[in-house]
């Protein structure tokens, strides 16, 4: 880049081509996005997170239990790059970035692979570092002498002195399908919605207390393959049944030979096709992500590398834990800035 040159780098979430349009950038997308906390889309390869609210974000990565993966690996998904499961994850400080202590939601799409019957282990998609907050898979399991377990996704929160509470979201997930997961929680009620159809309720014995949940797990460590997961958002509130559809728009494949789901598209203009908005300034300055910005209260992080090749004439590329970054260009070559 001219020495002196000032550019606008604008980071769009997720990291897709910005000449193909950001799904998020839709004008029906502007409250929902307004509302988020966190997101990881691992489009770059790598378990740090795109935005965080909280005043701490640095992941700390684990690979399998038995070292068959000493780092999680990442392959195609819902939007750009997923995370595989059972190959490792990461844990994240949640203060700030994901609200179990009051009301919020998370929103994750997972795609299952290698999922067997009738005996299989469990896999998990997200949960608290202590347990008490989870959603995964649970394996079935035969009766041959021992309690049976039956197959099910299940959202579970667990409360100090009392039983757990659990949501089961269904059995029947088909290998190589994207399934939209969002868990809402306003306690002591907890909610959980599958592809977009009505939440399923549940209800604590009591509100969890502070204290109650640890930090944010991501991923499965069980050593083989067991499906992907993308698009991992939570929020600072409840999300809405039409809320939770818009996001299930965002992958169309599953219901290509779903004539149900056609029909409710037809019916529902909600589904509507939309061309979608190209990311420029003056066309997105009121669109999440940019209307973060003016919240003085979001914890706002740039990271400014150069590219790979350091004499490439390319601009630098802009990685942001938040929304924008505007990169002045004097010279300097250090290879690594952070600006609050």
């Amino acid at each position: 880049m001219p020495v002196g040159l000032s550019c606008l780098l604008l980071y769009v979430l997720p990291a897709v081509d910005p000449a193909a349009g950001s799904p998020y950038l839709r004008p029906e997308f502007r409250s929902l996005m307004d509302a988020v906390t966190f997101h990881m889309s691992f489009d770059a390869g790598t378990m740090r997170p795109d935005m965080a609210e909280g005043p701490k974000w640095e992941p700390t990565v684990f690979g399998s239990r038995r070292g068959e993966f000493t780092h999680p690996r990442f392959a195609p998904g819902v939007l750009g790059r997923s995370l595989v499961l059972g190959t490792g994850g990461a844990v994240y400080p949640r203060l700030g970035n994901v609200l179990l202590e009051r009301r919020g939601a998370i929103a994750v799409w997972v795609m299952p692979e290698n999922w067997q019957r009738p005996r299989d282990d469990n896999c998990v998609f997200v949960m608290t570092s202590n347990a008490t907050f989870y959603l995964e898979r649970q394996g079935p399991d035969i009766d041959d002498g021992r309690v049976r377990r039956q197959e099910g996704i299940l959202y579970i929160t667990r409360v100090p002195g009392a039983r757990p509470a659990t949501i089961n979201g269904g059995s029947d997930w088909q290998n190589g399908r994207w399934y939209l997961l969002v868990a809402n929680w306003s306690w002591p009620t907890m909610e959980l919605s599958v592809n977009g159809q009505p939440f399923l309720v549940r209800s604590l014995s009591q509100s969890p207390r502070p204290g109650t949940f640890g930090n944010l797990v991501v991923g499965d460590r069980s050593g083989r393959p067991r499906g992907r997961l993308d698009e991992l958002l939570a929020f600072r509130r409840p999300l809405k049944l039409e809320e939770v559809r818009l996001l299930w728009t965002l992958w169309p494949a599953p219901r290509r030979d779903n004539r149900a789901h056609r029909r409710r598209m037809c019916r529902d203009s909600m589904f509507s096709r939309r061309r979608p908005v190209r990311a420029n300034p003056d066309a997105c300055r009121s669109r999440f992500p940019l209307a973060m910005l003016d919240r003085p209260r979001l914890g706002q992080r740039w990271i400014l590398r150069p590219p790979e090749d350091s004499h490439s004439m390319a601009p630098r590329r802009a990685y942001r834990i938040g929304c924008l970054a505007v990169c002045h260009t004097s010279g300097s070559q250090d290879s690594n800035r952070r600006t609050q």
